[in-house]
This record gives C-alpha cells, structure tokens and sequence, in this order.
C-alpha cells in the first residue's frame, strides 16, 4: 500500500469540505514534493492516534491556543510547519539523510594502468 491509498483511505471517513480531508490533500502535496516523506507518513498513519482526525485536532489546539482577538486561522505555510512536526518529517528544504554508499574495495598489492590500452587507432 502506497502512502496515498493510506490516505485516501482515511479520507473516505470525512466529508471532502472537512478539515480532516484537507489535511490529507496536504499531506499529499508534502510528499510529492518530498518523497522521503512518504514511508515516515504511511508508517505513522499506520497508528491510529495518527490519523487525519489527530492531526485535525493538533492543528485545531494550536490555533485555539494562538489565536489573536477572534482570529485563530493557521496559514498554509504554518499547517504544513505543524503537521511536518507532527509526524516527524523532515522539514520542508532539510535535507533527508541517506545510507552512505559502501566504496568499492581497494585492492592489495601494486596496480598499474596502462593508458595506451584506452586509445583507439
């Protein structure tokens, strides 16, 4: 299963105006643009304290908690911000590590190399 039958998995349980569902869509656009994304997202989405309805919530919280007067919108670039922590992705840019490449073996003992042997003629 691939991190987008994940999610449009769970999106299924919300109605597409949804917060939740949007969320998924968001989620969607992250790991198009950064593909080592997606196994971190499908294992944590595998958790169902994990879900779409969690991070809703999270990023519902954090408004509440932040808002100014009777404003408590979360911009796109902030939602993105949030749900990249929430789940533990990388943030947006950062570089994601990847095993080192094993170098070949050096051989024991002299080597030579003739470069005559390269030429055509």
């Amino acid at each position: 299963m691939t991190v987008y039958e994940k999610i449009d998995g769970l999106q299924g349980e919300f109605n597409p105006d949804s917060c939740a569902y949007e969320i998924g869509e968001q989620l969607k656009d992250i790991c198009q643009r950064d593909p080592a994304c997606e196994q971190i997202l499908l294992e944590d989405l595998q958790n169902p304290d994990m879900g779409l309805a969690a991070a809703d919530k999270m990023l519902y919280d954090w408004g509440r908690n932040h808002k100014v007067g009777n404003c408590c919108g979360i911009s796109g670039r902030k939602a993105e911000e949030l749900l990249r922590e929430f789940y533990g992705l990388p943030a947006a840019g950062e570089a994601v590590s990847v095993p080192a490449v094993k170098a070949a073996p050096v051989l024991d003992g002299p080597f030579s190399l003739n470069l005559d042997d390269f030429l055509v003629g």
